[in-house]
């Protein structure tokens, strides 16, 4: 009886951990570029350095911030609401990754649809 039970809570945790299982990817800019087509339509977390902030208020009053996330090479971020981000920082971004998207009237090629923007912990 008590191997059944230890049998069972296993295969329960062992279950647990697979339906609880992401297909989230850590990745680097670079790591998008070389392999776009691999990437696309898929969730990644991707860390970076922020640069070329742009905001684009929207009708009706939706803000569309867009910048480019680096390594040695870059992929524009796309997310909304008020920026809470500066140029220079390091940020660590959870989204969708798209080969192209088209913002506004412009296509623009590897884009992350971003669903979280995690800033660094204090003192790291």
């Amino acid at each position: 009886m008590r191997i059944t039970r230890t049998f069972l809570v296993i295969a329960g945790l062992c279950v647990g951990l697979f339906l609880g299982a992401s297909d989230e990817v850590a990745i680097t800019p670079n790591d998008l570029i070389m392999h776009a087509d691999d990437y696309s339509g898929k969730s990644v977390v991707v860390h970076g350095t922020v640069s070329d902030i742009e905001r684009t208020v929207m009708v009706p009053k939706s803000t569309e911030l867009t910048f480019q996330l680096c390594a040695s090479a870059c992929v524009t971020v796309l997310t909304w609401g008020a920026p809470t981000i500066s140029d220079g920082e390091a940020v660590t971004v959870r989204g969708n990754f798209l080969v192209a998207k088209v913002i506004g009237v412009t296509r623009v090629d590897n884009v992350i649809v971003a669903s979280e923007i995690q800033l660094p912990a204090k003192g790291q």
